[in-house]
């Protein structure tokens, strides 16, 4: 039921326009009326204002702690899509290959110490170079920008 209801409160806020006669708290001076969700991710914004209106549109009260989640959900959504990204970008760096007999020495930004372990076990892909013990997340962060420069 829970679920159901997000779906459907989501669903109305993407839905709805501010408008000042039906949520005067919703709507400042010079305003193009932005939707319900849009105005929600104003920090100022809490959906409490919105909870008569939104048990009026489902036909029942919402469950408890449901508005409390659509709220941090709509306000974090771009921070979420955001960690995706990243997440994505890693998952495909991490596959990106080392060309046979790469001249890790060569690359600015690496200690000795992390060179020699690159040269020593020779990864084939910037994923197993970030498992080797030692080797640093920032190192890879390097290893994996230099490839890609490399690239172009």
């Amino acid at each position: 039921m829970k679920q159901g209801q997000k779906l459907r409160v989501v669903e109305l806020l993407h839905a709805h326009r501010a408008n000042p006669t039906d949520f005067p708290q919703t709507c400042v001076a010079g305003d193009d009326r932005p939707t319900l969700a849009v105005w929600l991710k104003r920090p100022e914004a809490k959906i409490l204002v919105l909870r008569n209106w939104i048990a009026e549109q489902l036909g029942a009260d919402p469950v408890h702690g449901l508005l409390t989640t659509v709220e941090t959900e709509l306000k974090y959504e771009g921070y979420l899509a955001q960690q995706d990204r990243q997440i994505e970008h890693m998952k495909n760096s991490s596959r990106r290959s080392i060309p046979e007999g790469f001249a890790y020495s060569g690359i600015p930004g690496l200690s000795r110490e992390i060179t020699s372990k690159l040269i020593r076990v020779r990864p084939t892909t910037v994923g197993q170079a970030a498992r080797i013990p030692g080797v640093t997340p920032a190192a890879v962060a390097v290893l994996d920008v230099y490839l890609s420069l490399k690239s172009q």
